[in-house]
């Protein structure tokens, strides 16, 4: 008697969890369409609004995440993984900055024959051609150093490995080598200007200072002469 009186109160308490419920065994359960830890004070039962989708959970409040295989948004759609492309490699592996160059995507499988192809580099969107299981894909001029890579058979479903495409920026530096250039003969030229006039008076202080002593070297001779005129008539 004392057992059922207690199985009776249990059922009627209520949980101390928000959005939980006591089923008739006595325990606490998250209401209809809630999720999460219904002994969690902290947690409690939370709910997604909008619905997620058939194959997708409620792993947060409000947070869908498409269930393992699968990929989408969680709420839309949550698609299986082996519709999406996979990239295999990139030729070559790295390109030119500024140049529009051509690039070679090897993906996992052949790509139909009616699919429209593109590749993302970052938020650029390049329509490419297709053969097979290879894209060939003309890379936007105005990209960033390193450009992360995605492909897509249709504009809408994109791969979801992380491929990135390093770019070697030639403009910059040949640019650099101009301003090297140009550096070094605008001090050459500052070095000719400035260091010129004084070799030049050097030059001349040195002439003068030459002819100073050849007058010297003249002058013992003329005193003497001017000292016995007589004997220099002799």
């Amino acid at each position: 008697m004392l057992f059922l009186l207690s199985i009776a109160n249990n059922t009627n308490a209520k949980c101390n969890v928000r959005n939980t419920f006591r089923d008739e065994s006595g325990e606490c359960k998250c209401k209809p369409h809630y999720f999460g830890d219904p002994e969690d004070q902290k947690v409690g039962c939370w709910t997604c609004k909008p619905r997620c989708h058939r194959n997708a959970i409620c792993s947060g409040p409000s947070q869908c995440k498409c269930n393992g295989g699968y990929y989408g948004d969680g709420i839309n759609y949550c698609k299986p993984n082996h519709f999406l492309p996979k990239i295999l490699s990139i030729h070559p592996k790295t390109v030119q900055s500024f140049s529009n160059d051509f690039i070679t995507i090897k993906v996992n499988h052949p790509i139909p024959p009616n699919a429209t192809t593109y590749a993302m580099f970052d938020i650029f969107i390049s329509k490419c051609n297709h053969i097979e299981t290879a894209l060939h894909c003309q890379v936007p001029s105005l990209l960033p150093i390193n450009s992360s890579v995605k492909i897509s058979f249709n504009g809408a479903d994109w791969s979801i490995e992380k491929f990135y495409l390093p770019f070697v920026n030639t403009q910059l530096h040949d640019d650099s080598i101009y301003f090297t250039s140009f550096i070094a003969t605008s001090l050459l030229a500052a070095y000719i200007i400035t260091m010129w006039p004084k070799k030049s008076r050097l030059g001349q202080v040195h002439a003068l200072k030459e002819a100073e002593a050849n007058s010297h070297s003249r002058l013992p001779s003329i005193k003497k002469l001017s000292q016995n005129p007589e004997e220099d008539m002799l």
